[in-house]
């Protein structure tokens, strides 16, 4: 790959797994790589090989903290959580960087669960310029990770995250000492407990949402455990399809859910949950009542139905973006008109 100007250019097709945080001030041209975390992933992978990467502990998510202040992470191979704690100001290319005992001796967080460190290369790899503040392992590969919104920093009792983990309830993590705070599960029709692969909360912090197969559900943040689960949105259950005055067919959106987000709490779509299923299809319901207010549905005559990987909002609460596997582009839709169809895509 080329270089050009503003951004930095660094390995090829061989390089290990990363997680970047990118400077888009005015001052660039272009996003600019200045806080790249590689090896963290690399210790805790283990000895398999990988075809086209040193391992495959590769990092499923990354996500800031609603106050900026936090990173989230989780790793594909060794179930675990980082939180980093990243500092206002990155270090600029050449100047000395923190080390690994430094970073970790200065954090208030302690790590509840280390890996087990494992590095497959010739040569020891080099220290990153900032190492997690907190290390949390998982039972489970996770599927999905939330923030709770009104999380502070500042404030302990806030710093809280969701976890979508296979074979495991929903579970409530502090990002201080990395406990569980609460747990939320749910039953199928043949009492067994639920495989839930996408989480959320609504956007005052009072409610938690999780999507399975042809289910979503939901718990009130303050009321963990089995007993108060409250089926937001069921595709199964033998329900003859409902066909809404808006034209499309709830049965449409099946399949696992893949990933949800609630729309700001300001704008005509507030009070809106959108989800999307790996058959394909996006939908929007209500927070309150459960009902689906309107399904985005790519006109895809292969029939291949790409699972939709990611949906998002806009800050306005109008719009809708969404992203498909095996899909570059990322699609918008207009939350208010369904029947308009693709605004457009990039």
């Amino acid at each position: 790959m080329a270089s050009r100007d503003g951004v930095t250019v660094e390995g090829g097709a061989s390089t290990s797994p990363r997680v970047t945080r990118m400077d888009f001030s005015a001052s660039s041209s272009a996003p600019v790589a200045r806080l790249t975390l590689t090896t963290e992933f690399a210790l805790g992978a283990s000895l398999a090989p990988a075809r086209n990467a040193p391992h495959e502990n590769f990092p499923t998510e990354a996500r800031w903290s609603p106050d900026g202040v936090c990173l989230l992470t989780s790793g594909a191979e060794d179930c675990v959580f980082r939180v980093y704690d990243v500092p206002a100001r990155v270090s600029e290319p050449g100047e000395t960087r923190a080390s690994r005992d430094g970073n970790e001796a200065a954090s208030p967080r302690r790590s509840t669960s280390a890996s087990d460190e494992v590095w497959t290369g010739d040569a020891d790899p080099p220290p990153d310029a900032l190492w997690p503040a907190l290390r949390v392992r998982a039972a489970e590969s996770a599927r999905d990770v939330a923030w709770l919104p009104t999380m502070r920093a500042h404030d302990a009792s806030t710093c809280l995250f969701a976890s979508a983990c296979k074979s495991q309830p929903v579970h409530l993590w502090s990002a201080v000492d990395g406990s569980v705070a609460a747990s939320y599960g749910a039953k199928n029709r043949l009492d067994e407990p639920m495989d839930f692969s996408a989480v959320c909360f609504s956007r005052d912090g009072s409610r938690v949402f999780a999507g399975a197969t042809d289910t979503i559900r939901s718990w009130d943040l303050s009321r963990p455990g089995y007993h108060d689960c409250v089926t937001f949105y069921d595709a199964g259950g033998g329900k003859k399809s409902k066909r809404h005055r808006d034209g499309f067919v709830s049965s449409s959106f099946r399949g696992a859910t893949a990933t949800m987000a609630c729309a700001p709490e300001t704008g005509a779509t507030a009070r809106v949950v959108a989800a999307g299923a790996v058959g394909g299809a996006a939908a929007l319901f209500h927070e309150d009542t459960g009902e689906m207010l309107m399904l985005f549905e790519i006109d895809d005559p292969k029939r291949t139905q790409n699972a939709v990987t990611r949906v998002r909002w806009s800050p306005c609460g109008l719009y809708l973006y969404s992203a498909r596997r095996r899909d570059a582009a990322v699609k918008c839709w207009d939350a208010r008109n369904a029947s308009a169809g693709c605004v457009y895509e990039t």
